[in-house]
């Protein structure tokens, strides 16, 4: 079976590298020097997913589009610096990516409702 691709061709590998490479960015220009994802589970608790497998499981969401995930990550960013906080993990992103896709859902259904 082949594996499944977004609108723009790309495969989840794909994804995962470019939505990686982005929220590290942003963690950069945050002040945080973090060269890779965590990939380890937090001590006493492996059964919460790493942030290596929260960003996987987006990447494997073809459907929804890299930049409409890049823009819940922008949006995490600026609203931990509006509230005087820091982003230390995709998992603080991941509130505001489900977010624009509701947003994307909810502008979908009106439209066609």
């Amino acid at each position: 079976m082949a594996e499944a691709k977004d609108l723009t061709g790309k495969d989840a590998h794909q994804r995962f590298a470019e939505i990686r490479g982005f929220f590290l960015e942003r963690l950069g220009q945050s002040g945080q020097a973090r060269a890779e994802l965590y990939f380890r589970a937090k001590p006493g608790d492996a059964r919460e997913p790493t942030e290596e497998e929260v960003v996987r499981k987006w990447s494997e969401k073809t459907w929804v589009s890299v930049n409409d995930i890049y823009i819940g990550i922008h949006r995490a960013f600026e609203a931990a610096t509006k509230c005087g906080q820091v982003i230390a993990t995709f998992r603080n992103c991941e509130p505001f990516v489900a977010g624009r896709v509701k947003e994307l859902s909810d502008s979908r259904a009106e439209q066609w409702g």
